[in-house]
């Protein structure tokens, strides 16, 4: 067993691609963590989605978890998805698998590389580089960004930025260290570097590092290809369904009448070239971590949070819904003993294991939780779950009603992981509110 372990997860990652390059052939498929970064921190520190913990269809479990965790988390946008993990994993704090390390010995670390409202729960929250010159520049370069590319998605400004710092070549280099948002070429030394010191100053480690490689719109993207970027992002958003409703019609009708338009364009075909590039770089970054830090007793766990999409099920970019086909992220180990691998290995019980930590996750079954926010600022969490490249997606429109898209043969299974999340949401409300008394005697 290691004594330090590093859980290295890249952004938008999917299985096939990461094993078509060379050296890679050996990783694992597993379901997506979670649809949304903040999403698969949580699902990544509890071993649960949180959907299982949160389902709007219960609408009296629904007004009372939004209600008491946050008076201004009413608004059901992503942004406040967002916020609602990070309150929730506050609450549900000592059921994390950080909170078990604490109490184990192990220091856990969040290195945070993205700035988002991230569902941490028990991790201490650290950069590999937060100097007040970084800082200056980068909100100069950042506004920059958003003054040249203003009509568009903050991802589409984060290109410029990058390219921003590629341009200043070693400075920028310099520069873009500990910064959020930049391509890992950028910041791999001074992360290897940092990683080695904590590795010096810590008997028992563990490590989640989140990047935001490969993350559409793909940072390696140089400013040539930023029309791409942009053509991209525009076709996520056309070829999505925007309305709860519309979810059933898009999978039974609006499917079949796209799906070859969007196989053979060619915006996606540069699209995908580029993520291929992003997917290589961040493979070379992992393998330097292989060769520096196992040597010095790390074990390293490689995976992501979710895949990203090139017209498979008719979905490009960030599906709102889950997809029908079988898109899998990878999970590959160094440093350890190769774990057994199924299609949900939950992986902070790997981590736990590889530090002799008594934790263990409260879901184990093969289904996949989505929450996804839908236009107009509507929300809905579907379930899927693969069997041989089968899916089942279940959820409730507008109204409602109960809807089911898919392989009806699956829905005893469905049905099994909606009954073990009600459980769980039983004893989590408990303990809410006993909170909320709690909180108000001593007011």
């Amino acid at each position: 067993m290691a004594d330090k372990v590093l859980l290295l997860v890249g952004d938008s990652l999917r299985n096939d691609t990461l094993r078509s390059i060379k050296g890679f052939k050996d990783v694992k498929p597993l379901l997506p963590a979670y649809p949304q970064t903040s999403g698969a921190t949580f699902s990544l520190s509890f071993g649960l989605h949180a959907s299982e913990v949160f389902w709007p269809g219960e609408y009296d479990p629904y007004a009372e978890i939004i209600g008491n965790i946050s008076r201004d988390v009413v608004d059901p946008t992503s942004l406040s998805i967002f916020y609602f993990f990070r309150k929730t994993a506050e609450i549900m704090s000592d059921s994390s698998v950080a909170y078990a390390m604490r109490k184990a010995g192990v220091r856990p670390l969040l290195l945070r590389q993205i700035g988002v409202a991230f569902g941490v729960s028990g991790f201490e929250e650290v950069s590999p580089g937060n100097r007040l010159l970084n800082k200056t520049v980068a909100k100069g370069l950042q506004a920059l960004a958003r003054a040249i590319r203003f009509k568009d998605e903050p991802f589409t400004q984060l290109v410029l930025f990058n390219y921003f710092i590629r341009m200043l070549g070693p400075l920028g280099k310099e520069l873009g260290k500990g910064v959020p948002n930049v391509h890992i070429d950028f910041i791999g030394d001074s992360m290897i570097k940092f990683f080695k010191k904590l590795g010096e100053e810590n008997k028992k480690l563990f490590v989640y590092a989140h990047l935001f490689t490969p993350h559409a719109p793909y940072m390696c993207r140089f400013m040539l290809n930023l029309k791409y970027t942009v053509a991209h992002m525009f076709l996520s958003w056309l070829f999505r369904p925007y309305s709860i409703d519309e979810v059933k019609w898009w999978f039974d009708e609006r499917c079949n009448q796209i799906r070859e338009a969007i196989l053979n364009n060619e915006v996606l075909k540069e699209a995908y070239k580029e993520y291929l590039r992003c997917n290589e770089a961040l493979a070379s970054f992992a393998e330097r971590l292989v060769e520096e830090l196992v040597p010095e007793g790390w074990a390293i766990m490689i995976t992501g949070d979710h895949p990203e999409f090139f017209g498979e099920s008719c979905m490009i970019s960030h599906p709102r819904v889950p997809p029908l086909e079988e898109v899998r992220v990878p999970f590959r180990v160094a440093g350890m003993e190769k774990p057994e691998i199924n299609a949900y290995t939950q992986i902070p019980e790997v981590a736990a294991k590889e530090l002799g930590v008594e934790w263990e996750a409260p879901s184990k079954d093969d289904v996949v939780s989505s929450i996804v926010t839908m236009e107009p600022n509507y929300m809905a969490i579907m379930v899927a779950t693969y069997e041989k490249d089968k899916g089942l997606i279940y959820l409730y429109d507008s109204k409602g009603k109960e809807v089911w898209i898919g392989d009806e043969g699956l829905k005893d299974k469905i049905l099994e992981h909606l009954d073990n999340a009600k459980k769980l949401r039983k004893k989590w409300l408990l303990k809410l509110r006993i909170r909320n008394k709690v909180r108000r005697r001593t007011q």
